[in-house]
């Protein structure tokens, strides 16, 4: 005897609620990875974060050890030094006094890195970067506005804060 009409809607029913669990878990297992995945993309970024400090650290201590023992022999060549150069200050910038303004922890690892990021600033000493990330300041900017031009001189550091879109800016003291 075939099943009735009623037995039939029931089975499929009891089927569809089964596929529906399945679908739940398997969403449930989807969102656990992608919070997992997030997690360890946040590792990730904090961990280049620390091998860029690491860096900023080391560089400059290995390359004293190696001028130190290179000095040491005598005929052979010596190494190049990279730094950035600046014009000495005269008596009148002796009296200078930095104004630290205040920001948050996020904006001074975000300036920090950017920092860290540009060649030519990388080789500071970490002081100069401390100083650099407390002078900075943020200013606002209509959307389109022509900050720099690509090839264009400049005393300015611009670092974007693209979640926010504003733009902090340290001017260079003259």
């Amino acid at each position: 005897m075939p099943p009735s009409e009623t037995e039939i809607v029931q089975s499929l029913k009891k089927l569809l609620e089964d596929k529906n669990r399945e679908l739940q878990l398997k969403e449930e297992t989807i969102a656990l990875l992608e919070k997992e995945l997030d997690d360890k993309d946040a590792i990730i970024k904090h961990l280049h974060n620390e091998i860029d400090k690491f860096r900023q650290v080391v560089k400059p201590i290995t390359q004293k050890i190696i001028t130190k023992q290179l000095s040491l022999d005598d005929g052979k060549p010596r190494i190049k030094r990279q730094a950035i150069s600046a014009e000495p200050l005269n008596d009148q910038g002796a009296d200078l006094q930095i104004t630290k303004i205040p920001k948050t922890a996020t904006s001074r690892e975000l300036i920090k890195a950017a920092i860290l990021d540009n060649d030519f600033m990388k080789n500071l000493e970490t002081t100069q970067i401390r100083e650099i990330v407390d002078c900075m300041y943020p200013e606002a900017y209509r959307a389109g506005s022509l900050i720099i031009k690509e090839g264009d001189v400049g005393s300015i550091v611009y670092v974007l804060e693209a979640l926010t879109g504003a733009v902090l800016s340290f001017r260079a003291v003259a």
